[in-house]
């Protein structure tokens, strides 16, 4: 019996047959069954991933955005309300210590997305001084990855708000509903296809991913994300760099 903590979505992946594994103190949906089908699902049509695992960290106070500034080496003091930007983030030798986006709710707050629990020790270290609270909500932020050509259309059939004015790398900074489930959506992926990003609270988990899945979307896991990404030239940590040794610039 595995000691890893699952997500909200793992009950309705466990009823289609998921088959999981175990990465950093979580969960992930590996495979339903056809690992090829599902990517092709993500590059022909469209596909929905539970990626509730990866960590996130709500910033507030006055710095909010200036530790994320500092932390990130992108500009994050010029970001907009519902503006997103991606970044590595680096120790003072400049190898890499990991990466991650950065979502702007207001001028105090911020949520960034990244891989490990142990990013929150960097994080504490290099904001010293700074007027920031950090707390890490990743189980109070399930979340899903809806990626293909068709997700566009499946999420706009179920959602009232303004789907395809939405750019890239943009969110919707107030919740809007997604078959009638209150969530933040954001126009992001981790498959070098159209894609968007959507959260709700663990309570609405499996109302959200029954929605998604009878319009249309196709489950996939780990395995599927896998090809997908080095397809599509994405890195991940651990693969494709490693903390404290890469240099940012050797993944340009």
């Amino acid at each position: 019996m595995s000691d890893e903590t699952r997500t909200a979505f793992d009950g309705v992946q466990r009823a289609l047959g998921c088959e999981f594994m175990d990465w950093e103190g979580w969960t992930w949906p590996s495979d339903f069954g056809d690992a090829v089908a599902e990517h092709h699902a993500v590059r022909t049509g469209v596909g929905v991933w539970d990626a509730s695992p990866l960590r996130k960290w709500t910033f507030h106070g006055q710095d909010a955005l200036r530790a994320a500034d500092r932390i990130f080496t992108n500009d994050m003091l010029g970001l907009d309300v519902g503006q997103i930007r991606y970044a590595p983030f680096c120790d003072e030798q400049g190898k890499m210590v990991g990466d991650g986006t950065v979502f702007k709710f207001a001028e105090d707050a911020c949520e960034v997305i990244t891989a490990l629990d142990s990013d929150l020790d960097h994080f504490l270290e290099v904001t010293s001084g700074l007027d920031v609270a950090i707390e890490n909500v990743t189980e109070r932020h399930p979340h899903v990855q809806l990626q293909g050509p068709r997700s566009r259309e499946l999420l706009a059939s179920l959602c009232p708000a303004d789907v395809a004015g939405l750019r890239y790398f943009r969110f919707f900074p107030e919740p809007v509903r997604v078959g009638g489930v209150p969530c933040h959506v954001s126009r992001t992926g981790y498959s070098g296809e159209l894609g968007y990003e959507i959260f709700c609270a663990p309570e609405h988990a499996e109302d959200l991913w029954g929605a998604l899945t009878g319009a249309g979307a196709t489950p996939y896991g780990l395995s599927a994300v896998e090809t997908i990404r080095i397809e599509s030239g994405l890195i991940f940590i651990g693969y494709d760099y490693f903390a404290h040794e890469t240099d940012p610039f050797d993944m340009s």
